[in-house]
């Protein structure tokens, strides 16, 4: 771990917000990136924090994996040595190209390559790397265990693996009507159940620690990090929790009654009565779960 990092202010997100709605408004990106960039502005302090945490001191050779929009792999950069590479790799040319410019926008951003991968066939030597970071993007990936055993094959004896996930229902806690909240989950449960595809990887982060013992991690161990924030909202916390709500009354309005989505309305829509973003008392917690392990 950098001292120069623990001795100062922890660098701010380096992503480029305009950039990454200008990628979605012409396609290039899913709908979801905005909400992605806004959290890992909103939230970039905590976000180091689970980074410092998980970094082990003798890390050179660095994998950030499905790198997105590049914030880690800007903040890895920054608590890396200067001798260290990391390495952003994600599938998607368009994600690479934001992810570099974060990069560049970066203190120590000369550090980060931006490199096209699967994340199944990884273009690294058996082990060969120190750290590997993946964040919010193993439950996107179609075999989870596969790959865990991929990073397995590329991790050195001793190198350090962390992952982290969210569990749908346990993500953003609001201060719901208690009524409603079951409601909503059971109507996001029966979304992501009519989706086709499985259900069950939006709650990954319940299964991690099971996951990393299919793929031959001998011990492992989880950290839940709880990130508080109190009403009225604003700026990128704002922007996050609001993309954040629209996107599950898109997602469950077909599976709600016509009253219980005219109270979720009622909830989610700035300038309405009642309104979580306008009220200045509500209290918000945002979960994301950390499990790591040595090869």
């Amino acid at each position: 771990m950098s001292p120069s990092i623990l001795n100062s202010v922890p660098p701010a997100c380096a992503v480029n917000p305009r950039q990454v709605r200008a990628a979605v408004s012409s396609g290039r990106l899913p709908e979801y990136a905005e909400m992605l960039a806004a959290y890992h502005r909103a939230f970039a302090a905590e976000l180091q924090t689970m980074l410092f945490d998980a970094w082990p001191a003798a890390a050179r050779q660095v994998l950030d994996l499905a790198c997105g929009d590049g914030a880690y792999s800007a903040w890895l950069a920054d608590i890396a040595p200067a001798n260290a590479t990391v390495w952003a790799i994600d599938v998607s040319p368009d994600w690479l190209r934001v992810a570099t410019h974060s990069a560049a926008r970066a203190e120590a951003g000369r550090q980060v390559v931006a490199l096209a991968g699967d994340a199944l066939r990884l273009p690294f030597a058996n082990e060969s790397l120190d750290f590997v970071w993946c964040a919010q993007s193993l439950y996107s990936l179609p075999d989870s265990v596969a790959v865990l055993r991929e990073l397995h094959r590329v991790l050195r004896p001793g190198g350090r693996l962390a992952v982290l996930e969210d569990d749908s229902l346990h993500q953003v806690l609001l201060p719901w009507n208690a009524e409603l909240e079951l409601k909503l989950r059971q109507a996001e449960w029966a979304a992501h159940r009519d989706a086709r595809r499985s259900a069950d990887r939006y709650y990954i982060g319940r299964e991690l620690g099971r996951l990393f013992a299919k793929a031959g991690f001998c011990s492992w161990s989880k950290r839940t990090y709880a990130m508080n924030r109190q009403g009225p909202l604003a700026g990128d916390e704002r922007v996050f929790l609001q993309l954040y709500l629209q996107a599950l009354r898109d997602d469950t309005e077909a599976f709600l009654d016509r009253r219980d989505l005219a109270a979720l309305e009622r909830f989610i829509t700035p300038g309405s009565p009642g309104c979580v973003l306008d009220d200045p008392h509500a209290a918000v917690t945002f979960l994301d779960h950390v499990v790591s392990a040595a090869r």
